[in-house]
């Protein structure tokens, strides 16, 4: 999985949930995703040719709707070389709420293409299901708020037990 990270100029690490909301209030968002997917693609690229690593990317709200994605990213995996079935891309709730059938289209976009698809942050809003019922994807991440407490909760063992069975359906 591809992360962000922003260096503060006193060397701290900003996380993306610090930065991120930043960049979709200024309209900066499916920009700053394009230049994650290029620079990591360019970074990776002789590794995934080798099939030694594949890349997952997060993406924002303002990414899954922008008309011309698709065209960035078929021109970024040719130029990496790499095989677009090393490539994936996580959506989160969050992301597809703002715009079910931009998420759907999206969705429909990466598996013509091969490339990967995981609904990220499961669980964490009431829709959940029924984007899992909806979209086509490989693999779901499970909410943190989920696992945290895993080895001592039996009722969110129970919880991740049953995703992970309804997932697997």
């Amino acid at each position: 999985e591809v992360l962000a990270r922003l260096e503060a100029r006193t060397g701290n690490m900003i996380p993306p949930g610090d930065f991120m909301p930043v960049a979709e209030r200024f309209g900066l968002a499916a920009r700053l995703d394009r230049w994650i997917i290029r620079t990591a693609l360019r970074r990776h690229g002789d590794a995934m040719r080798a099939g030694a690593i594949a890349l997952d990317f997060n993406l924002s709200a303002q990414t899954l709707s922008d008309p011309e994605l698709w065209d960035f990213v078929d021109e970024a995996i040719a130029e990496s070389g790499a095989s677009p079935s090393a490539v994936g891309f996580e959506i989160t709730e969050t992301a597809a709420v703002t715009n079910f059938d931009a998420a759907a289209e999206f969705v429909r976009r990466a598996r013509e293409r091969r490339c990967r698809v995981s609904l990220d942050d499961f669980g964490a809003g009431m829709s959940s299901f029924e984007y899992l019922r909806r979209f086509p994807i490989d693999a779901i991440k499970i909410d943190g708020s989920f696992v945290e407490h895993i080895a001592d909760s039996p009722f969110d063992r129970e919880i991740v037990s049953a995703i992970t069975g309804i997932a697997r359906s």
